[in-house]
């Protein structure tokens, strides 16, 4: 069967059962699903396959990350492969954050020339492995921006988030911002009284997404900045604009005249300030970026945003009619429901088969 789902970007609610054709739906033969919709309207993928996704157990424990194709420029030991942790699998990407030392991996990866957009996504798992807390770490997550205006991974437009939990884990603060072609900071106020975001939560796994898009072309206001954490949105309500203290506005990140384009990305592991007498771990799994929103996840639930299960499912080809890509399932039982979402633009299409 296919749900019908439209509205903005992320959202997973409303519309209706349709049957659109004959042989519509989602097919699985051995490690492939197969999503057909003969009406057509999954658009067109340059490239059906993401710029990068791995679920880390191919590697070695021990690799480094320009070994799993990713950089890291400034601390090449701090960030590696590690069998500790995994949401699949048996390996996934540890960062180790020693006590009273600010540390900056900074992991990245550098796309081709002229990418416009970049979406993020993977599941993330940080502890405090020693000390009693007292004070708000602030991790530094995903950057991303321009080689404007400072050069590699300080230009800007950039988009950025970082998290700053309390000492029980619960994120109530941090900043999720970008700044504008006039180096304009436009975030959120860094503390939030109290009221807890949607997470990254301790010692949990959580699935979180970033979407982020210039203006295309660059005299429009079709630009974009979110970013989500187990489908909630992680922008909190109202959203102030600390440097003004107006509403903000997302996304209008390229006037007319600007020639910028995304040159680098910063993967999570950006980095770590005030960690105090703390120790702190983050692991990373199921790492996918591509330079586009167009993609597939496999959830337990028709809604997107009441799902409890999400798991990428790297694509090897797309047309407009029909999607050929990897089944992606570890984390699924044997016979259970899933629900292929299917993300176009603002439209998404979900599609049910039972799981082998």
């Amino acid at each position: 069967m296919s749900l019908i789902l439209s509205g903005g970007k992320f959202i997973s609610s409303g519309g209706g059962l349709l049957s659109t054709g004959l042989g519509d739906g989602a097919q699985i033969s051995g490690g492939t699903v197969t999503i057909t919709r003969n009406a057509g309207g999954f658009g067109t993928k340059v490239t059906a396959a993401p710029l990068f996704y791995n679920n880390f157990d191919s590697q070695s424990v021990g690799d480094t990350c320009s070994q799993c194709g990713l950089t890291n420029p400034l601390d090449s030991t701090s960030v590696l492969v590690s069998a500790n942790r995994s949401f699949t699998g048996s390996n996934s990407l540890l960062g180790i954050y020693p006590a009273n030392t600010e540390s900056f991996p900074e992991v990245s990866l550098v796309p081709a020339s002229g990418v416009l957009q970049i979406y993020i996504s993977a599941m993330v798992y940080w502890d405090r492995t020693s000390g009693t807390g007292g004070v708000s770490p602030i991790f530094k997550w995903c950057r991303s921006g321009s080689n404007n205006n400072g050069g590699l991974y300080h230009g800007f437009p950039q988009f950025y988030q970082t998290v700053r939990p309390q000492s029980s884990g619960i994120v109530d603060g941090g900043d999720w911002a970008y700044k504008d072609d006039a180096s304009v900071v436009a975030e959120p106020q860094d503390e939030f009284n109290g009221v807890a975001l949607p997470g990254p939560t301790w010692r949990q796994w959580n699935f979180i997404e970033h979407d982020y898009a210039l203006n295309n072309p660059a005299s429009s206001s079709n630009g974009a900045c979110e970013m989500r954490n187990n489908a909630a949105n992680m922008f909190p309500t109202p959203v102030v604009n600390q440097s003004g203290g107006g509403a903000l506005t997302y996304g209008k990140t390229r006037t007319s005249s600007s020639t910028a384009t995304i040159d680098w990305i910063i993967l999570f592991f950006d980095g770590l300030s005030t960690p105090g007498a703390n120790a702190y771990t983050m692991n990373v799994d199921e790492l996918y970026v591509d330079i586009t929103r167009q993609r597939v996840v496999l959830t337990d639930n028709t809604t997107f945003a009441s799902s409890t299960k999400f798991l990428m499912q790297p694509p090897t080809a797309w047309g407009d009619t029909q999607i050929v890509a990897t089944l992606n399932r570890p984390t699924f039982s044997g016979g259970a429901t899933g629900y292929f979402h299917v993300f176009n633009g603002a439209e998404v299409v979900v599609y049910s088969a039972t799981l082998p």
